[in-house]
């Protein structure tokens, strides 16, 4: 895991037994560390477990969504690696193509918007954000080429505007979004 991750996902991962090793400021970093540990050692990274590039889709969650999916739907979806958004795309529009998918990045860490201006997959410079969960330099390469397919537009949001959603959610439906790191 990154040198950064979040005391809470931390504790998370220690209190389903994983050995956790620190390595790297970002993602990536800490991703590469991984590749190393696994060809110094032997064992195979599941792609789905271990997910380097971020090439793991999530579509079960379009076909939840499938009965409240209609020509003026629209699904906003935050976007990291790409896993999420590329496989709720492809099983939403397989439902109903006239859905619209639209991505949300944090402005810190735009890498599905650069990579999308560029016309491949691009890595990003990681700022801090609130929403730590999605902050992926670069998306996955199979992610990325049904992200240019099938998601309709990706956006950028700021800090407060993140701020603001978490906050949002705690006050009107108690849904705890983000838990804040404690202060030490």
């Amino acid at each position: 895991m990154p040198e950064d991750v979040s005391i809470r996902k931390l504790l998370a991962v220690k209190d389903l037994g994983a050995e956790i090793i620190l390595h790297g400021a970002r993602f990536d970093q800490a991703c590469a560390r991984a590749v190393e540990i696994s060809k110094d050692t032997g064992q195979d990274l599941h792609p789905c477990i271990f997910r380097s590039s971020g090439d793991c889709s999530q579509g079960t969650i379009g076909l939840e969504l499938s009965e409240f999916l209609d020509h003026e739907t629209a699904i906003v979806v935050p976007v990291g690696g790409g896993g999420l958004i590329s496989g709720l795309a492809v099983a939403s529009k397989a439902i109903e193509p006239s859905v619209r998918v639209i991505g949300v990045q944090a402005r810190t860490c735009p890498s599905a918007i650069r990579s999308l201006e560029q016309g491949k997959p691009l890595a990003v410079e990681v700022g801090h954000t609130l929403a730590d969960g999605i902050a992926v330099n670069r998306p996955g390469d199979l992610n990325f080429s049904i992200i240019q397919k099938l998601v309709d537009e990706v956006v950028d949001v700021d800090e407060e505007a993140i701020a603001g959603a978490i906050l949002s959610l705690l006050d009107k439906a108690s849904i705890v979004a983000e838990e804040p790191e404690p202060c030490l």
